[in-house]
Order: C-alpha cells, then sequence, then structure tokens
C-alpha cells in the first residue's frame, strides 16, 4: 500500500517533477487544507488529493474567493 502523506520530496519523486515545481505548485494552484497541510511547520500532501487533481477529478471543489485572492496575492509577492 502507497504511503497517503507525502513529503514535497516524496511528492516530486512520485510526479517526476523537481522540488521548485512542487513548491510553484503548491503556491499557485494547489490548494492548502485540501491538497496539503502544514502540521508542526512541515509541509505534506494528500496523495490521494494529488491523484485526484493529476487526473482532472477535483475540479468539483472550488475555494471560497478569499483563498483563491490570498493565493493570488502570495503569487504576486513571489
Amino acid at each position: 500500500e502507497s504511503k497517503r502523506w507525502l513529503s514535497v520530496r516524496e511528492l516530486a519523486k512520485y510526479l517526476d517533477y523537481s522540488e521548485d515545481k512542487i513548491h510553484k505548485l503548491k503556491s499557485t494552484v494547489l490548494i492548502e487544507d485540501y491538497h496539503w497541510f502544514k502540521p508542526s511547520g512541515k509541509i505534506l500532501f494528500d496523495r490521494e488529493k494529488i491523484d485526484s487533481w493529476i487526473k482532472g477529478e477535483s475540479r468539483d471543489y472550488l475555494p471560497d474567493t478569499s483563498i483563491m485572492v490570498q493565493n493570488i496575492l502570495a503569487s504576486l509577492k513571489s
């Protein structure tokens, strides 16, 4: 059975992406408290939600406007 919770490094290896690409996706596309969580300062990705996102199945989850605005503002700062 596969691990459900993946670190940045593990997710990068799982998707064959660079760690920088994972950080970019985290700050622009993936949604905190849905695709990824940060308990105790460590970023963990929910593999099941990432798999759904890759397959295009997570479109039914839309963040509220405040989350979208926060993500846009965060991307402008970087």
